[in-house]
């Protein structure tokens, strides 16, 4: 009787686990233009649309919608897959938003469910911020490599074991109006985290 129990748990046990979420590449496109390389490289994927990334992620991601409208919208995508393409995890993916013109501007999205970076490395040198809804995050103050008012700072967080990076690049603005500009971005992802 005791081993009937004991097998009954275990079949329990095993069904309730779910299955890894993983990447749905349904309606995505390999991305060719891939440097060539003796060493392994991730398989970079494209989509029709920001939507269709979103959802082919094995990870919830919410994109703001409340953008400064000389950034347009973030329509620059890419997905890697750092693992083996059947494999479809450890998943990582970058939008891009720009401004036009000779001052071009970007704010950049980053997000992955692995940490390609140690996060303690990474926020060693930031300050720690409260977004609204109260997800702690790490401000990285911009370096000036490029020029002298270049500025290219940072918010980062985890959730849920995703890391979520929110930067800015570029010259001639008010370094608090960015990193206020930054904090508003990044509450409007945070808050729609449920993943």
């Amino acid at each position: 009787m005791k081993k009937y129990i004991g097998a009954l748990a275990f079949a329990l046990l095993v069904g309730c686990q779910s299955e890894a979420a993983t990447l749905n590449t349904d309606h995505l496109k390999v991305y060719e233009n891939v440097l060539k390389t003796e060493k392994e490289q991730p398989t970079m994927y494209e989509a029709n649309s920001v939507e269709e990334a979103v959802e082919s992620l094995p990870f919830q991601l919410r994109i703001p919608t409340d953008l400064p409208e000389a950034y347009g919208s973030f329509d620059d995508v890419l997905i890697s897959d750092f693992k083996d393409p059947d494999d479809q995890q450890d998943i990582g993916i970058a939008l891009t938003a720009s401004t036009e013109g000779r001052d071009k501007k970007s704010i950049a999205i980053f997000a992955a469910d692995f940490e390609l970076v140690d996060f303690e490395q990474l926020i060693k040198h930031s300050n720690e911020i409260k977004l609204s809804g109260g997800q702690k995050a790490y401000y990285s103050a911009s370096s000036n490599k490029e020029g002298e008012d270049f500025q290219s700072p940072s918010v980062y967080w985890m959730k849920d074991g995703v890391l979520h990076e929110i930067s800015h690049a570029g010259s001639g603005d008010n370094s608090e109006q960015i990193k206020e500009l930054l904090m508003d971005l990044a509450s409007q992802m945070a808050q729609g985290d449920s993943g």
